[in-house]
C-alpha cells in the first residue's frame, strides 16, 4: 500500500513555537555559549565583588577565600564556605560573628555548606571526586 502525503501548506503555530524554543535551548547548552555565560554572569561578578572587598582590611581574607574556592571548585561552594568561616569569626569581621546568635552564627551556615557540598559531590562537581550518583 502506498501512503500518499498531503500537500504541506503551513506548519501548525504550536510546531513553530516548539521549534523556536528548542533551538534556543540547543544554543544555551552549546559549550562556547555556556562558557561565556558562566564567565560573564558568575565568575566576573564574583571576582569584582572580591576585589572590592579587598580594599578593607577586615574583609580581605573573606575575599581571598571566595575567589580561590570559587575558581578551584564552584562559586556556590566558595560562597557557602566563606559564609561559614566568616560567621564563625575565623576570617573577616570577627565582631560581626560574635554579635550573632548560635542559629545564625553556625547552624544555618553549616547546614547550607553541608547541603551544597553534598549536592556538588553527588553530581561530580568537586574536582577529584567522581559523581556519587
Amino acid at each position: 500500500m502506498i501512503h500518499r502525503r498531503l500537500p504541506h501548506r503551513f506548519d501548525h503555530p504550536i510546531r513553530i513555537i516548539d521549534r523556536s524554543v528548542a533551538r534556543c535551548q540547543d544554543l544555551a547548552v552549546w559549550p562556547p555559549v555556556s562558557s561565556v555565560a558562566l564567565l560573564v554572569g558568575v565568575y566576573l561578578p564574583l571576582l569584582e565583588a572580591g576585589m572590592q572587598m579587598t580594599r578593607e582590611g577586615k574583609t580581605s581574607q573573606s575575599a581571598a577565600v571566595v575567589i580561590f574556592s570559587s575558581a578551584l571548585v564552584n562559586p556556590a561552594f566558595g560562597w557557602s564556605l566563606t559564609m561559614l568561616l566568616d560567621n564563625l569569626g575565623l576570617i573577616g569581621d570577627k565582631e560581626r560573628g560574635q554579635a550573632m546568635g548560635a542559629v545564625h552564627r553556625w547552624v544555618i551556615p553549616t547546614c547550607v555548606f553541608l547541603l551544597l557540598t553534598g549536592i556538588l559531590a553527588a553530581i561530580g562537581q568537586i574536582p577529584g571526586i567522581p559523581a556519587l550518583l
